[in-house]
């Protein structure tokens, strides 16, 4: 049987099929004994519950103050591409700042915490066009990293 890779998420996150984006260590995380299995993902990337384990640990930041082991599967990276650049099979840079929008639905597409800047990154697939508050065109699009 094949193991996915395995974190620790709260209860209520701990359910096959729920998905969440992680956005870094968090300041309770600092003394924990277990933080090497939460914070082996990569910032910015979304990632999938695949199974959830019989077995749970001690979490400070857990307000129920436990944390369930569960197994996880990268999810594609979505991000907004502005609509001049969304192109199928396209290498492009995604640059600029983060939006200041922080209420908008799409922020997390706009999000680039998952890039170094001047990565590039290939548009694998083009979704819809978005409804940007800042009335910037922009489509939705599955992308992929890619070095140089």
């Amino acid at each position: 049987m094949m193991m996915g890779k395995v974190t620790l998420t709260g209860p209520p996150m701990a359910r096959v099929g729920q998905r969440f984006r992680y956005t870094g260590m968090a300041e309770e995380c600092e003394p924990c004994e277990f933080k090497v299995i939460c914070h082996s993902l990569e910032k910015g990337r979304t990632y999938r519950v695949v199974a959830v384990r019989d077995k749970d640990h001690p979490c400070a930041l857990h307000t129920d103050g436990r944390a369930v082991v569960v197994e996880i599967a990268e999810e594609p990276l979505e991000a907004s591409v502005p609509t001049r650049m969304a192109l199928e099979g396209a290498l492009i840079t995604l640059e600029g700042p983060e939006c200041p929008v922080l209420w908008c639905p799409n922020q997390f597409l706009c999000s680039r915490a998952y890039l170094a800047a001047g990565q590039k990154v290939l548009v694998a697939s083009v979704g819809p066009e978005l409804d940007c508050p800042r009335g910037i065109r922009l489509r939705r699009a599955i992308v992929e990293k890619r070095e140089g």
